[in-house]
């Protein structure tokens, strides 16, 4: 008989966290594959894998935008990097700092931690809320840059129609008027 073990709410959103964050890496690798013009994913999978720093992903993703034919991308592309940048360091974070429960005020308290708060180095902490906060923001990076893969793949007539989109701030509402450019581009017209 197999026994059921409740993990903390913490380690499980911790968990995931982390899979919100293998999201935005599969966005990446499909932008990717989609810039080298190949229809096999693998490819993009192969370059995401092997570049561990996110910055060379951002950097390599630009560069390969800035001499394709949706090269209009490129100021777009580097807003979003500013934000995945942001993200990238609060994934590092929950990834490797350690789990804590401790008892304050007869309250049990789970946090994630730096190694160097054990030494007395710095009392910062990660709580709850701030991973969930993280999984909302992943999560909504993902689909950002699923944006760009589709607009790269899209004929020349949906481009001219979402291009103006892209000058918008990267943020919710970018998602939220593209989604609504899509919706609109496909209802037929009377």
């Amino acid at each position: 008989m197999q026994k059921t073990v409740n993990a903390p709410t913490l380690m499980v959103r911790r968990a995931e966290a982390i899979q919100a964050y293998a999201s935005i890496e599969y966005s990446l690798a499909m932008v990717l594959m989609v810039l080298l013009e190949k229809n096999d994913p693998n490819i993009g999978f192969s370059l995401i894998s092997r570049m561990v720093n996110a910055r060379s992903r951002s950097h390599l993703i630009e560069d390969l935008l800035s001499q394709s034919d949706v090269a209009e991308l490129s100021a777009s592309w580097k807003r979003l990097a500013k934000k995945l940048s942001e993200v990238d360091g609060v994934r590092n974070k929950i990834v490797h700092w350690n789990y804590v429960q401790s008892e304050k005020n007869g309250e049990i308290e789970n946090y994630l931690m730096p190694w160097s708060a054990f030494s007395g180095q710095t009392q910062e902490k990660m709580n709850l809320s701030e991973v969930e906060l993280f999984i909302s923001k992943a999560n909504q990076m993902a689909s950002m840059i699923s944006v760009f893969s589709g607009y790269k793949l899209a004929d020349a007539n949906t481009r001219t129609a979402l291009a103006d989109i892209f000058n918008l701030p990267i943020d919710e509402n970018f998602l939220k008027a593209y989604g609504e450019r899509i919706q609109q581009l496909s209802v037929p017209a009377n």
